[in-house]
């Protein structure tokens, strides 16, 4: 799709949550180079301010940033206040985080945290700008999965069951709003290089499979339309399929001593 027919496919806005690093920044940079009008959300403002100062300069186009902790309900009723007046074509749920360690072992309320961020915001802002979108007939709706989305993993618990529950989300609403002219699509990464990734060992231990935002993010955006999700990079599609090879106790434990390597007191990669 070229960008003229992707501007208006998915224009005038994007909204883009986790805007302020990582694959939430590229997602604002591939989509500005697309002539699209910004949306930034994150809950640091200063860095939002110097991305969107970045992308006017660079492309021309209009930004609005909105400083917002998603995990509280009242932030998400005021992002939806203040893009209300907005005729936002594409939303990319992206913003999200992980707890690593066994279930048990991690406080209830930072399980909540991420259960608000990963699970109910994408929720609220999808039924909410999903309903204007089918309304006009066209738009589109990303979702920033996982790789490990694909099965239960020991030690990212939560985590996984959220990318999970996202994946199946996209899954439904791609056939559900197809015939409205809504495209909705799962994008599921694995290790990619972000912030995240870095405060992790991830990056020394799996680089031959460590991948960059703008693949990822490109592989997300060409998903739109076409499929209902897409595993970026071939050695994360080959490890995806060979999921549904292993009996699922075996590969619980494969991912088990997989977490324990990458990654034992740090977040895993979005």
């Amino acid at each position: 799709m070229n960008t003229a027919d992707f501007s208006r496919r998915y224009g005038p806005w994007a909204l883009i949550t986790g805007a302020s690093s990582g694959l939430g920044a590229e997602f604002a940079r591939q989509l500005a180079a697309q002539g699209l009008n910004l949306v930034l959300v994150a809950r640091r403002r200063e860095r939002l301010e110097a991305l969107a100062g970045e992308l006017q300069a660079r492309h021309r186009v209009q930004t609005r940033c909105v400083p917002a902790d998603l995990t509280q309900e009242e932030e998400l009723a005021r992002l939806l206040q203040a893009v209300d007046g907005l005729e936002v074509g594409l939303l990319v749920n992206n913003a999200g985080f992980a707890t690593t360690g066994d279930f048990l072992d991690t406080p209830l309320a930072r399980s909540l945290e991420l259960l608000h961020l990963n699970v109910r915001a994408p929720v609220v802002l999808t039924h909410a700008l999903g309903l204007k979108m089918r309304a006009r007939g066209r738009g589109g709706i990303l979702f920033t999965a996982s790789l490990a989305a694909w099965q239960a993993m020991p030690g990212w618990t939560l985590y996984a069951a959220s990318k999970n529950w996202n994946l199946m989300l996209a899954g439904g609403l791609h056939f559900e709003l197809k015939p409205g002219g809504v495209d909705v699509a799962a994008l599921c990464p694995g290790i990619t290089r972000t912030e995240f990734s870095e405060v992790a060992d991830a990056a020394n231990l799996l680089k031959a499979n460590v991948m960059d935002p703008p693949e990822v993010v490109a592989a997300g955006l060409a998903a739109l339309g076409r499929r209902s999700h897409v595993v970026a990079g071939v050695l994360n599609k080959l490890a995806a399929a060979a999921v549904h090879l292993l009996p699922r106790s075996l590969a619980a434990r494969v991912s088990r001593h997989f977490v324990n390597l990458l990654c034992r007191h740090a977040p895993p990669p979005h």
